[in-house]
């Protein structure tokens, strides 16, 4: 299912995109991407079925249409790779695999509304029993959704989320021409996210204006923060994905100090950028970036001011982290995520094989 990959995608509609992207590539298995017309758009080579995304009819509202297509076409299993299905998924004739991100709006509070929390927990609660095997993308979230969604643990596996190769080291000489699309003159301290009370922005920004006067640094947000544009502080609002790597490269830090997170894939991003990374010491940050960041608490503007300053004037320490980091992203490759998926598919497949051989 490839609905969630749109124009001005998030998070997990990029890991849709990479992880079938990753998957047409790999032989002897039969692919089909479920979604609406964008799906035309985008360069993923494989089979496609396309349903309008105007919902005018009884049939389109509820999916009927979709699902009657998808049943015809008798495939073996059906994957949502984001936290929400739509209603069609839970009634395909087919085995079905469900990727559920992170559990964030139940384990720490933030600006998720309530409608989202309860859509998101009733869907589980009225057809969990309908999934045969769940990913997760890190043994933060595995926990969490035994925790808040009630799975039992041997039904979820952890699979990695990927680095993209076109997040790469690239000259800061190299860099300037796409910074100064943004207004980027000075060495900057880096922060990309959409902007849920999760990511912790106000933080940076009353962290950065306690360290601002004693560097010659400004501060640049990208994403969906809605503020604007101050002295030393730069809201480069969304940046395209071929622009994000000259971002990363071009900042002196990245700085995502997340309250929570399922993954957090700009931490690796910035990583194979050859950026060094202050992030959290909680939840799923601290397991992705191990030892090749700073990992502090998110709560302390203090102490999230103090690390960027003594990593603005170590250069050793930044050296140290870049070369960790490099090391770090080697272990995360979407190529590998792809495999471990092959590798579940099969596996569900040679289960329901057995169970039906002992009927």
């Amino acid at each position: 299912m490839g609905e969630s990959i749109q124009p001005n995608m998030d998070g997990q509609g990029w890991a849709t995109y990479h992880l079938i992207q990753n998957l047409s590539k790999i032989k002897n298995i039969d692919l089909t991407v479920i979604g609406d017309g964008y799906l035309n758009k985008i360069d993923i080579k494989t089979k496609k079925l396309i349903h309008k995304k105007k919902k005018t009819t009884v049939d389109k509202i509820l999916y009927f249409d979709i699902l009657k297509k998808v049943n015809a076409e008798k495939y073996d299993i059906i994957h949502s790779p984001v936290n929400y299905g739509l209603p069609y998924f839970w009634f395909v004739n087919a085995l079905k695999v469900k990727t559920i991100h992170d559990a964030t709006g139940f384990e720490v509070k933030c600006n998720y509304s309530l409608v989202h929390k309860m859509q998101l927990k009733s869907q589980f609660e009225l057809f969990g029993n309908r999934i045969d095997k769940i990913a997760t993308v890190s043994n933060t979230s595995k926990n969490e959704i035994v925790k808040h969604f009630h799975f039992q643990p041997e039904k979820i596996q952890v699979i990695y989320n990927g680095v993209c190769k076109e997040f790469r080291v690239i000259e800061k000489e190299v860099c300037k021409k796409i910074l100064n699309k943004y207004n980027i003159k000075k060495p900057f301290i880096f922060h990309i996210s959409k902007a849920s009370s999760v990511k912790n922005i106000d933080g940076i920004i009353k962290a950065f204006q306690k360290i601002k006067n004693k560097v010659n640094c400004d501060l640049v947000i990208g994403g969906a923060w809605k503020g604007h544009t101050t002295e030393r502080i730069i809201s480069a609002g969304y940046i395209p994905f071929k622009d994000l790597p000259y971002l990363y490269s071009g900042s002196e830090i990245f700085v995502f100090p997340s309250f929570h997170e399922g993954f957090g894939l700009p931490i690796l991003e910035a990583m194979a950028c050859g950026t060094p990374v202050i992030t959290s010491n909680v939840y799923a940050t601290k397991e992705i970036a191990s030892d090749a960041a700073i990992c502090l608490n998110p709560y302390d503007n203090n102490e999230i001011a103090e690390a960027m300053l003594n990593l603005l004037n170590d250069k050793n320490r930044k050296e140290e982290l870049i070369k960790k980091g490099l090391k770090r992203i080697q272990q995360f490759t979407w190529e590998k995520c792809a495999k471990k998926y092959i590798e579940l598919y099969k596996n569900l497949l040679d289960t329901q094989k057995k169970s039906d051989e002992q009927r």
